[in-house]
């Protein structure tokens, strides 16, 4: 019987050497790079790149243009009996209908001044002052509504206000916003780790209250954010990258948003849940002077829950002309529970403030990011939004306190039932606002330096 042959220099060992090569090759893809992290995850780090727990400042600053349009609906009453020119209006039977009414467009920029601190590879401190250049709403008839046939402002009737509405320009100093970020895995720290970052942030209520007849652009909320985010060069080109996070809104002291007893259905204004996603690509990198240039392509969705706030309307309703005081008094605007205003003597007017409904923010962005050297860095990004359709006026009538033939003004206690922000003219089905396909556009410019 022959013996098997021995395996020679060009037998299996080269197969198995370009398996190891080839996994060497992986390796040194996966892992070779800058140790910069996507921005989701980045912490301002040292530039020598070591471990030490060394300060390290940067300073930058963020130009930020937003412009929100598209359209606002309104619902109508439709009554099978009711006929025009002989036919019927509503052959489907009695119903509410939802009719295109008006066209919203808000444009605003802000100049974000962001100030960070690190701690080696560890930690980092941030403080982000937003100065608010100027915020601009306007509304006006939708395509094909005039006086003629308009449901907000009809011709030669009360109007719940005039039609086409400009508000009073907003600007000044944002509320001061807090973040502290810390990473407790780093692929700066060990190549074969991820870059994982945890962050807790603080938003402050320092700015000026806004209201209807103002230009502040405060809200007086305390915003507690908190998110998580991970990113990992998967080769040496590309960082795909995912973060969670969440806000709870709180208001504070001087907020618009005030509990108001037992029969308000809803108070405090929304919170919010989202997550960020995308991909890093890297077409460009030069380790000797640490300068790169990196596309991003992200995702955003947000999932706003019910919440008092200030919509679209919020300043046209509440700086509405029409006014129980008039020569031929106009209610429109006046609270139904009949609370008297302490100043005026009079019923309580809407301060514009409404419950908007549950929705979603879905979108996306491109930008460009430019790491010049180590110490200076420009980024650049376009994005849009859009906001699935929801109600912007959704106040519950009110709360049965004893049980008994639902909500009443005055129940078998002799107590007022009513929500005292619900205003039927804009709250009860049948006359409520809608949004109809409202889209964010926005562009960002940055430049951040670090010492």
């Amino acid at each position: 019987m022959s013996r098997p042959t021995p395996a020679s220099a060009s037998g299996p060992a080269p197969r198995h050497g370009w398996r190891v090569g080839a996994l060497v090759a992986a390796l040194a893809l996966t892992t070779a790079g800058d140790a910069r992290a996507a921005e989701v995850t980045e912490i301002v780090d040292d530039f020598d790149q070591t471990d030490a727990l060394e300060l390290n400042p940067s300073i930058g600053l963020n130009w930020q243009w937003r412009q929100r349009r598209g359209g606002i609906r309104r619902e109508y009453p439709c009554i099978a009996n009711e006929t025009l020119g002989g036919e019927s209006l509503c052959p489907e039977g009695s119903r509410v209908g939802l009719a295109d009414e008006l066209r919203v467009l808000r444009t605003s920029a802000v100049l974000n001044v962001d100030a960070r601190l690190g701690l080696g590879r560890l930690l980092e401190l941030r403080a982000t002052l937003p100065v608010v250049l100027y915020d601009r709403n306007a509304l006006d008839f939708a395509p094909g509504v005039s006086e003629n046939n308009s449901l907000t402002d009809p011709y030669n009737q009360p109007s719940l206000f005039d039609v086409p509405f400009e508000a009073r320009e907003r600007s000044g100093l944002g509320d001061l916003q807090l973040a502290l970020r810390v990473a407790p895995l780093s692929k700066a720290r060990d190549r074969l780790d991820p870059d994982w970052v945890l962050g807790v942030s603080l938003d402050l209520p320092t700015a000026s209250i806004r209201r209807a007849d103002n230009s502040a652009p405060g809200d007086g909320v305390w915003r507690l954010g908190l998110s998580t985010a991970v990113s990992s060069r998967v080769v040496r080109w590309l960082e795909p990258f995912l973060e969670l996070n969440g806000t709870i809104a709180i208001p504070g002291g001087a907020s618009p948003y005030v509990d108001l007893g037992p029969t308000a259905t809803l108070s405090s204004p929304a919170h919010r849940i989202g997550a960020r996603f995308g991909l890093e690509l890297v077409p460009f990198e030069k380790h000797e002077t640490r300068s790169a240039v990196r596309l991003e392509l992200g995702g955003r969705f947000d999932v706003v829950f019910d919440g008092r706030g200030f919509s679209d309307l919020a300043d046209a309703l509440g700086t509405s002309t029409c006014d129980p005081s008039d020569a031929e008094p106009c209610t429109l605007t006046t609270y139904d529970r009949g609370d008297v205003d302490p100043v005026t003597g009079l019923p309580k007017k809407t301060d514009g403030i409404t419950r908007i409904e549950h929705h979603l923010v879905i979108g996306g962005w491109l930008g460009l990011r430019y790491e010049v050297f180590e110490a200076l860095e420009l980024r650049a990004r376009a994005s849009v939004f859009r906001e699935s359709d929801h109600f912007l006026t959704f106040t519950d009538a009110g709360v049965d306190l004893d049980g008994v033939n639902d909500v009443q003004r005055e129940n078998g206690s002799g107590v007022n039932e009513l929500d005292p922000t619900w205003l039927s003219g804009v709250d009860e089905p049948g006359t409520r606002y809608r949004t109809g396909g409202l889209w964010t556009l926005g562009i960002d410019f940055a430049i951040r330096a670090k010492f």
